[in-house]
């Protein structure tokens, strides 16, 4: 179990995989199992703080997402604003074109940069399809036989942002944690070791990044 269980509490289980946001999840709920789910993540308009399913507010000046309100009305958190569920539908299917238009094959990781790029222009940076694409681009980066420092400082970003987003999506348990950490320890120890060598850092900013990097071996133990 992920969490300690009380007696008589009701055991669930995800349907549907952990990278598929609203309101394509509720959809496929409802389609083929008819129901409406209510578990904390789909109770809540951030899914967990994530912002998984989060649209940029269309209005000009707002900096702010739209996010789920009512079944079929969606509302930016900032302004107030509202957008039919219609218009976040056709802009979830814009993007899913424009990915398949420009990540088909096997592509470099400049184009899925650029990828990135545009979609953080109506999509938050957490939403579950640039997280799919984040999660292409780091595992890209890995075969890279040397890596550049801003390559490295990347991979790190990168690494750190979904691992944060899939444990709190999912658990420490999760199969694609693992995944994400092999990538990331070894890169971030790299790092550390060369800032100490360059004395960009001191001996106390290097221990308390080992320290950080056992965390994540600890975490990487717990989901092998």
């Amino acid at each position: 179990a992920q969490q300690l269980i009380k007696q008589g509490e009701e055991i669930t289980t995800r349907y549907g995989g952990l990278n598929l946001g609203q309101p394509r999840r509720s959809q496929l709920l409802f389609d083929h199992w008819k129901f409406s789910c209510s578990c904390p993540r789909c109770q809540d308009p951030t899914e967990l703080a994530t912002y998984n399913s989060g649209l940029a507010c269309t209005v000009p000046g707002c900096q702010s997402y739209l996010l789920p309100y009512r079944a079929l009305v969606w509302h930016c958190q900032g302004c107030g604003a509202t957008q039919p569920v219609d218009f976040v539908l056709k802009v979830i299917r814009d993007a899913e074109s424009f990915i398949k238009n420009n990540v088909s094959g096997d592509v470099d990781s400049e184009v899925l940069e650029r990828t990135v790029w545009s979609l953080q222009s109506f999509l938050h940076p957490h939403h579950y399809l640039l997280a799919q694409i984040k999660l292409v681009l780091l595992n890209k980066y890995s075969f890279h036989t040397t890596m550049s420092r801003p390559v490295q400082e990347r991979v790190l970003q990168l690494g750190q942002e979904l691992a944060e987003l899939t444990i709190q999506l999912d658990s420490v348990y999760s199969a694609t944690l693992g995944k994400i950490l092999k990538i990331l320890i070894p890169v971030w120890s790299r790092v550390a070791d060369a800032d100490l060598s360059t004395g960009s850092i001191d001996r106390q900013q290097f221990l308390n990044r080992k320290r950080i990097c056992y965390r994540y071996v600890d975490n990487l133990i717990l989901c092998s």
